[in-house]
This record gives structure tokens, C-alpha cells and sequence, in this order.
């Protein structure tokens, strides 16, 4: 994978099966640490999730890393004018070459932060995760889910990469 170039990223669900995938450019870093973005454009129509919406134009920004068990994506209007943050808790995520495109995998573990540029934020989704039968099954995951969400929220509160763009 190199700047400039198109990959697949696949989302796959807490369960490890795929909820989606698209195209993306990978974008020129450099970046800290391991962590590498790539460009989406957003074409699934309008969604609304926790007040951050999502609209056919809109453009993401996203960032990825083989070591940190989140993601970030910035959401941009068309105008490049920043509307929030959408980061997810999982696993490091994978980068593969494949046959025709190189691949970028991640797999969701239920919390997210959804950040606003004015500084305030939501934490969603722990209700699945308590839910989940990780509870019993994986305390010690549990706690690297819940460890995660801490470095987001910290990183989100102090704009520290990935959280750093508008």
C-alpha cells in the first residue's frame, strides 16, 4: 500500500462477519506512530448516529493501526468543513495485500465515541457489549474493550492524533 493508491477496507462485526465494505485512497502521511489514513466518500445516503450525519458528498478521513485497538474516522461536508469524529473499539486492525487491491481489515467490539468539533462527545454501544456474551466468556477482552474507549476518550479531549484534524 502506498499513498494515491485504492484499497478495500472491510468491516467485520464483533462475531467476525463482514457488515461492509468500499474503496478508499490511502493518504500521504507522515503519521505517528503505525498509524495510517486513507480518504472514503460517503454514498450510502443520509444516517444519523447520536447527532453526527452522515450525507452522500460528505468525505472521511480514516485511521487505522496494527497496534491500537480503535479507529477514527473524521467526517468532512463536501466544503472540507470538519462535522465530528465516529471512532470505534477493536481488535488492531490488518493490512493485506489482495489480488487486485490491497485490504484493510478491522473488526468492531461494540463501544464507540462519537466526538463534536465543539469539544462535547457520546460514548455509544456499551449496553451491546454488556449484552454480549464477552461478559462471561472473556473478562480479560472486556477489559482491553473498556481500556480502549479510555484512550479515546483521552486522546478525543486533549485532540491528540487521530483526533487532531479541524
Amino acid at each position: 500500500m502506498a499513498a494515491g493508491e485504492t484499497v478495500r477496507i472491510f468491516k467485520l462485526r464483533p462475531d467476525g462477519s463482514e457488515a461492509t465494505s468500499y474503496d478508499a485512497v490511502e493518504l500521504a502521511g507522515p503519521f505517528p506512530e503505525d498509524w495510517r489514513g486513507f480518504r472514503a466518500e460517503w454514498t450510502v445516503g443520509t444516517i444519523d448516529s447520536g447527532g453526527l450525519v452522515f450525507e452522500i458528498g460528505d468525505y472521511l478521513h480514516e485511521y487505522f493501526s496494527p497496534t491500537a485497538w480503535f479507529d477514527v474516522f473524521s467526517l468532512f461536508r463536501p466544503d472540507g468543513t470538519l462535522k465530528g469524529w465516529y471512532a470505534n473499539v477493536t481488535w488492531p486492525t490488518t493490512f493485506e495485500a489482495g489480488p487486485h487491491c490491497d485490504h484493510v481489515v478491522w473488526q468492531d467490539l461494540y463501544v464507540d465515541l462519537i466526538g463534536f468539533p465543539e469539544g462535547h462527545f457520546l460514548i455509544l454501544d456499551e449496553d451491546e457489549l454488556e449484552a454480549s456474551p464477552l461478559m462471561e466468556e472473556d473478562p480479560d477482552l472486556v477489559t482491553l474493550i473498556l481500556a480502549a474507549r479510555d484512550t479515546m476518550v483521552d486522546r478525543f479531549q486533549y485532540r491528540d492524533f487521530p483526533f487532531h484534524e479541524g
